[in-house]
């Protein structure tokens, strides 16, 4: 449910999953990064989406704040662009190859199209 492959869930609705078992911090999971930290900082944490949007905000704030390159802003952009469209291309890679059928045929149409867009933002 949390990987959008459910069809009848919109693609703008975010689901988060939250076990209850701490697992081992070596294999890169999830686990509280201290032992003082609230559910509610392990969800804003967990938020991959939440801290996305806080980088792009960051990187383009410290590029509004560069006057010594005047077209820093514009570098900023076209690279988050970049990154964006990188990973769309995932998602809609992983959509197409869980789907199969119509839903398939339209999820590799789509991962076509991302492709081509994001062969055009790389040659800028």
């Amino acid at each position: 449910m949390a990987e959008g492959l459910i069809p009848s869930i919109p693609a703008a609705t975010r689901i988060l999953l939250l076990g209850q078992v701490q697992e081992d911090e070596d294999d890169g999971s999830s686990a509280p990064s201290s032992p003082d930290e609230t559910v509610l900082g392990h969800v804003l944490r967990s938020d991959k989406h939440r801290r996305r949007l806080l980088y792009e905000a960051s990187s383009l704030s410290v590029a509004m704040d560069n006057v010594e390159d005047p077209a820093a802003l514009l570098k900023v952009y076209r690279r988050l662009k970049r990154e964006r469209l990188q990973h769309d291309v995932d998602e809609a890679r992983r959509r197409a190859s869980k789907t199969s059928g119509v839903r398939g045929l339209g999820a590799r149409k789509a991962l076509t199209d991302l492709e081509g867009e994001l062969t055009i933002a790389s040659t800028r």
